[in-house]
């Protein structure tokens, strides 16, 4: 059968070269059907093959014990006769090597299978029970009827133990079911709370000793639900581990708070944190530090605000340092508060310089530049300390007498234009008003 094609192509190629001799006609008809029954069962015969070589390569993808026992039966039920002797042709070598090969490769499949499918023998729940047992009795008797005895014996044994286990078998449906219902429950989210994760992992981890007792007999998907369970106990692990760290460096960070930049970093972690929906002692905790911190910039930004006004730069530093005196937080307020105190002052001198620098002068003293003097201290800076203001008042006394020089000067330069009439009546005004 397996020379079909190659001698229905040389008689095609005969007659179109030539046309068939009258004399051998009959012969080529004969031929002609001979190599058309061929190509018929040689078509069947592949189909018949096909079927067995499906299986084969289910089982090859899948590791599928099933698949090969089913495809080794429908090997040993091929009718050999029917597609080979009863059309006239032998059951050529070419075809007997082909199935050898494939029933052995069939065969090497279920002897690497047979070990992991008795040990995945386990009925997933009670209501599988009646199809768990009518499977493994299809198997059993697929192993007895193909020779593989020892095989089918296992298959049995391990069967029989299943079924007399009803106990474990609804313990581990019950646990499929607890991890299920796990898996999608303690996913974190952004609105996952530090609380939930604390119970998602004690949850977790009763279910992990369940898994580890189990995890033989969950068959193959004890290995999948093992390392999803650990995957997942170590996110919930992660993020509470994280959680408790940033509540660790809080409380750490606390004492080195030295400026109003550090206040409100901390102020910014700890209302992070408090959105996580921690314990409510820490919580407690936290708030009260976050509203003391709130208040305290509150405080240096009120005094920071102080830096155009002496006076009230005064009296708000005096009364913060009174009112941290004996305070008790868990970091140095007063040396915060000095150092605000020490920056405020500083802007305050450095304000006061500038203007000392442009104002404290009357010049080369000529009456404009004195005039100007007069014009610029008439609304003096609240920032000007009591010594600059001091100096203030004694220049001011010295513009004061140039001014008077001058109104003088100006009285005796517009005297001296009067005449002598002018003069004497000048001299008699000045009189009444003195």
């Amino acid at each position: 059968m397996s020379n079909v094609n190659v001698l229905e192509k040389e008689l095609e190629q005969m007659t179109m070269a030539d046309e068939v001799p009258e004399e051998i006609e009959t012969e080529y008809i004969l031929a002609k059907n001979i190599l058309n029954k061929g190509i018929i069962a040689r078509k069947n015969w592949q189909a018949a093959v096909s079927a067995v070589e499906e299986y084969y390569d289910e089982a090859i993808v899948n590791g599928d014990l099933y698949n090969a026992l089913k495809g080794l039966e429908a090997l040993e039920a091929l009718p050999i006769d029917k597609h080979f002797m009863e059309n006239g042709f032998d059951f050529d070598d070419e075809s007997k090597k082909y199935l050898m090969e494939l029933r052995s490769n069939i065969v090497s499949i279920i002897d690497d299978n047979i070990d992991v499918y008795v040990a995945n023998m386990y009925c997933k729940d009670v209501e599988h029970l009646t199809s768990f047992r009518n499977h493994n009795q299809k198997m059993q008797k697929l192993l007895t009827d193909l020779g593989f005895s020892e095989y089918a014996r296992r298959v049995e044994k391990q069967k029989e133990k299943e079924l007399d286990n009803i106990a474990e078998i609804k313990s581990r449906q019950e646990l499929r079911k607890d991890y299920s219902k796990f898996i999608t429950e303690s996913k974190i989210d952004r609105f996952t709370s530090y609380v939930a994760v604390k119970e998602s992992l004690k949850q977790g981890k009763l279910i992990q000793e369940r898994v580890n007792k189990f995890r033989i007999s969950l068959g193959k998907d004890g290995e999948n639900i093992q390392n999803t369970l650990n995957t997942r106990i170590k996110e919930l692990e992660t993020f509470k581990n994280r959680i408790e760290q940033d509540i660790t460096d809080i409380w750490d960070d606390l004492p080195e708070v030295k400026n109003s930049d550090d206040i409100e970093d901390l102020i910014e972690r700890i209302t992070i944190v408090l959105q996580k929906g921690i314990s409510s002692g820490d919580q407690g905790s936290l708030e009260e530090i976050k509203n003391n911190l709130v208040e305290l910039l509150a405080d240096v930004e009120k005094l920071n605000a102080t830096d155009s006004s002496r006076n009230e730069f005064e009296i708000v530093s005096t009364a913060l340092q009174e009112k941290y005196k004996e305070s008790e937080f868990d970091f140095e307020v007063n040396d915060i508060l000095s150092e605000v105190i020490v920056g405020v002052s500083k802007k305050l001198d450095e304000k006061e310089d500038h203007w000392k620098k442009v104002n404290l002068t009357l010049g080369n003293k000529k009456r404009e530049n004195v005039h100007r003097w007069k014009e610029n201290i008439k609304f003096l800076p609240e920032y000007l300390s009591e010594k600059t203001r001091q100096e203030i008042k004694v220049i001011d006394i010295e513009a004061d007498e140039i001014i008077k020089e001058g109104k003088i000067e100006d009285v005796v330069f517009y005297f001296d234009k009067l005449d002598r009439e002018e003069k004497l009546e000048c001299l008699k005004k000045l009189e009444e008003l003195v």
